[in-house]
């Protein structure tokens, strides 16, 4: 934990196991201390795993930037039919330039699909 700054969430003494009558704080929640600031939550919820474990809730509050995704192609689902009859069309009305000139040709093709 030292190595890397790692604290712990969990308040000391929370009980995260039960059995027999006995319980213990067995189970570890670790974060960084940039992260351990952002922390709004970290605490045991009623819903158990296994026989004697309790699960643990932990919530962070952090400011993601929002990132606009870059529209993607789905490929299996094009019309190749009509992407090849509307090549056939631009390609006899503009060639493509030299292949030797690959960043026009990308261009081209890019443009012309």
């Amino acid at each position: 934990m030292e190595d890397f700054h790692l604290q712990s969430l969990l308040p000391r003494g929370t009980v995260t196991y039960e059995s027999a009558g006995h319980s213990s704080t067995i189970d570890l929640i670790l974060a960084s201390p940039q992260l351990t600031e952002e922390m709004s939550n970290c605490s045991p919820t009623s819903t158990a795993y296994g026989r004697d474990h309790l699960a643990i809730e932990t919530y962070f509050e952090t400011d993601m930037p929002y990132q606009e995704l870059e529209a993607q192609y789905t490929f299996r689902s094009a019309n190749w039919e009509a992407v090849r009859s509307e090549m056939r069309k631009t390609l006899v009305k503009e060639p493509p330039p030299d292949a030797q000139d690959m960043e026009s040709f990308t261009n081209y093709l890019l443009e012309t699909v």
